[in-house]
Order: structure tokens, then sequence, then C-alpha cells
């Protein structure tokens, strides 16, 4: 599956929409979704809390036969984005790297 077709839907709460948001956390998203084998949707939870002033980004990456889930709390959106972005990326590589080593130890399990 090609990672421009894969569904991203994102949910305000207490903010606004606008394109520079969806814009810089479509461009972040696409490039963690490289390292994420299999991915069939992406579920996005933008926040606000009015009396803490803070901004949370909670991600959700549902793929073949697993779900990765990042949260970031921050006092900008941007910065929360680019942390929980980062967070995806940090599993979604350790994700990338079980998957290899299993189907590495399943083809010497057949081979021995």
């Amino acid at each position: 599956m090609n990672h421009t077709e894969v569904p991203i839907s994102v949910t305000f709460r207490h903010l606004d929409s606008t394109d520079a948001i969806r814009e810089h956390l479509d461009k972040k998203l696409l490039h963690v979704l490289k390292h994420v084998p299999a991915v069939t949707d992406v579920h996005v939870i933008l926040g606000a809390e009015k009396h803490h002033q803070r901004k949370t980004c909670e991600i959700v990456v549902h793929a073949s036969h697993t779900q990765l889930t990042v949260h970031d709390e921050e006092q900008d959106l941007y910065t929360a984005i680019d942390r929980a972005t980062a967070k995806l990326d940090a599993q979604a590589s350790k994700l990338k790297g079980r998957v290899v080593n299993e189907s590495r130890r399943s083809s010497a399990r057949k081979a021995g």
C-alpha cells in the first residue's frame, strides 16, 4: 500500500482546525509511516486543556497485527506533534527490528 493512500483522520478537541496544522502533521506522519509495515489507518487526536494551557497530541496507528499508540503534552501544539511523531518513529523502528528478527528466526528453524 502506498503511504499517501493511508487514511489519516484528525480529531480536534477544543481547537480550531487550520491548514498549517494539518500540513505539519501530514509531513511528519508521512516520514514516520515509511517505517511501519502494512499500515491500515491512522487516527490523530489534537487537544487543548483550558486551565493548564497545555496542548496534547495522541497518535494511534493501526497496522497489520499491531497497534502503535503515542501521546505527548506540551505548551506548543507543534512541539507536541513533533515529539509524538519522534516517539512513534522510535516505536516503529523497534517494531521493524522485531519483524525482521522474527522472520530470520523462523527461516533458521525451517532450515535447521
